[in-house]
């Protein structure tokens, strides 16, 4: 089976990113806009409600995702991996 030796770690559930002291919270990242902040940005930091991921391409329906969702509906997977 295509991908079943994955390097993963068990991560306990609901874990978030601010719960893992090894993730730089977003508020220490440096972050630079020109001309401000863009104004999705803005409405998502007023109100996490309204973030939603799209996902489109080779999927058919494409989907739409809310942050609750994406929290409540997934199992967590953790992979140590560099960008």
């Amino acid at each position: 089976m295509v991908g079943a030796n994955l390097n993963t770690r068990e991560v306990r559930p609901k874990m978030l990113p601010q719960d893992d002291d090894r993730i730089t919270p977003v508020a220490e990242l440096f972050t630079y806009h020109i001309f401000g902040r863009p104004k999705q940005l803005q409405r998502w930091h007023a109100d996490h409600s309204s973030y939603s991921l799209v996902i489109t391409g080779l999927v058919d329906p494409p989907l739409r995702l809310s942050l609750s969702q994406i929290r409540d509906d997934f199992q967590p997977v953790a992979a140590d991996m560099v960008l």
